[in-house]
């Protein structure tokens, strides 16, 4: 638990193959992370590679959230401009 919030704030830089494994161990602790990785993920600033992965740790925790909606376009962007050997782990996500 007191080290959440650092795995959180590392997450949107982390490298493809620990994305899963972040996830799940944020997980317990979504509700109190999650907020900073919706920030990242609407910010229009912040960079593709650093959007999807937020995504794809939110896609995991709230899947029906309603800020989909307004945000699956970037989703799309970011993803499908990623490098394509990332592609199978933002699938997954």
């Amino acid at each position: 638990p007191e080290f959440a919030a650092e795995l959180a704030a590392y997450l949107p830089g982390c490298r493809p193959g620990e994305l899963l494994a972040l996830r799940r161990l944020l997980a317990p602790h979504a509700e109190s992370v999650a907020p900073g990785l919706w920030r990242v993920l609407a910010d229009r600033d912040a960079n593709r590679e650093q959007r999807v992965r937020a995504a794809g740790a939110l896609a995991g925790w709230v899947p029906d959230d309603p800020r989909w909606a307004a945000l699956a376009p970037a989703v799309v962007d970011a993803a499908t401009r990623a490098n394509p050997s990332e592609f199978v782990v933002w699938a997954e996500a």
